[in-house]
C-alpha cells in the first residue's frame, strides 16, 4: 500500500487580523499585509519556541493498493486526528475512524482522504497572549531602524511560552 500527501492546508485560527488591528487601534487597511506578516511571524515563533506545529491542517491524502486492514495514524499526545471524507473516483466511501485506524466499509484499492490534524494544547490562551504580545511589540517598533526588541520583552513572550510547553506537555 502506498498512502502520499496530495495537498496540505493550514488554517491559524490563534491570531485574527481584525482582532490584532482591534488591539493595535488600527482602523483602515493600508497596514494589512504588515500586520498578517506579523500574524504568521508570532505563531511561528511561538510554534517554533514549544517544538511542535500550532495550527489546524487539513491533508489530502491519496492511497493507492489499499489492502483493507486499515490505516494507523500516529499515536501522539499533542494531537487530534478526524477524518473529513474518504473518496474513490468522486464518490463518498463508507468508512470507520476509530481508535486511530481508518477502515473502510467497502473494498476499494485506490482512494483518496482528508483528514484534520488539531493541536491539543492546554496552554492555548497563554501561547494566544505571547502572539498578541509579540506582534504588538514588532508594530510599535515598526518605524524603529533598530527594530529589537528589549531582553524584557522576549522574557515576557518566553515566560507566557513556557507556561503554555508546561501546560500542554
Amino acid at each position: 500500500m502506498l498512502i502520499e500527501v496530495q495537498g496540505v492546508e493550514t488554517h491559524d485560527d490563534y491570531v485574527q487580523l481584525q482582532d490584532v488591528k482591534d488591539m493595535l487601534r488600527v482602523d483602515d487597511d493600508a497596514d494589512d499585509l504588515l500586520i498578517e506578516t506579523l500574524i504568521h511571524t508570532a505563531v511561528d515563533y511561538c510554534a517554533s519556541y514549544i517544538g511542535y506545529p500550532l495550527n489546524n491542517e487539513v491533508y489530502t491524502m491519496s492511497v493507492t493498493g489499499y489492502d483493507g486492514d486499515g490505516i494507523d495514524f500516529p499515536s501522539d499526545p499533542r494531537r487530534e486526528y478526524s477524518v473529513l471524507s474518504v473518496q474513490a473516483h468522486g464518490l463518498d466511501i463508507p468508512y470507520t475512524f476509530e481508535h486511530g485506524v481508518l477502515t473502510l466499509q467497502e473494498p476499494v484499492a485506490d482512494f483518496e482522504y482528508r483528514v484534520r490534524v488539531s493541536p491539543v494544547l492546554d496552554g492555548r490562551r497563554f501561547i494566544t497572549s505571547a502572539c498578541y504580545l509579540l506582534i504588538g511589540k514588532l508594530y510599535e517598533q515598526r518605524g524603529d531602524e533598530a527594530g529589537n526588541l528589549t531582553a524584557g520583552g522576549w522574557r515576557s513572550i518566553n515566560a507566557l511560552l513556557d507556561l503554555a510547553a508546561r501546560r500542554t506537555v
